[in-house]
């Protein structure tokens, strides 16, 4: 359900940030949450960021103050972040905020910049991995690529060829046949 009712009109809540990304609603937390990205600033692994969280009508607080991270996504165990600075898929627990690796690597080989994320509710997880937050650190990869994590933990590449992907999404029908098929394989 949405947070809002359909009869909702935009209003500007706050502004002055630097660069945002990966805007994401908890339902479990009852707040939106988003990464601002300081581009102004170069940190040793890229852009410093940390998590806004914005818990309606209007309450605002850094919800994560150093969290390395561009999109973001909510799963049952917390929030999803792509974590440019140590190049993996984190977790975010909502009520301790304490950091997990979600996905460290890719067959031993660190991504290069997670950047944008979506997870379908069985729990299979889609990542792009562009090098744009790779600040001088070497593409261990060689590739930007889109990766699947299964449920199970596996990581599979699922399109190693594109250049620079950003964001990633699920349509409800595709996600369905996708997972269907996988199920019957």
């Amino acid at each position: 359900p949405s947070p809002a009712p359909a009869t909702a009109k935009a209003e500007l809540v706050k502004d002055g940030f630097v660069f945002v990304e990966g805007p994401v609603w908890s339902e479990q937390a009852g707040a939106f949450f988003f990464s601002e990205m300081d581009f102004n600033t170069q940190g040793p692994n890229g852009p410093p960021s940390k998590i806004h969280r914005l818990v309606l009508p209007k309450t605002f607080d850094v919800f994560i103050p150093e969290a390395g991270s561009n999109g973001l996504a909510i799963d049952d165990q917390g929030l999803v972040a792509c974590t440019h600075d140590t190049q993996t898929l984190s977790r975010y627990d909502l009520k301790t905020k304490q950091r997990s690796v979600l996905v460290s690597d890719f067959q031993g080989k660190h991504f290069n910049s997670p950047n944008d994320v979506a997870i379908h509710s069985a729990g299979h997880v889609y990542f792009s991995d562009p090098n744009w937050q790779l600040n001088g650190r070497h593409s261990d990869t060689g590739i930007t690529g889109v990766y699947w994590r299964k449920p199970s933990g596996e990581v599979l590449l699922v399109d190693g060829d594109l250049k620079q992907p950003n964001g990633v999404t699920l349509s409800p029908r595709s996600e369905e046949r996708r997972v269907g098929k996988e199920c019957r394989s």
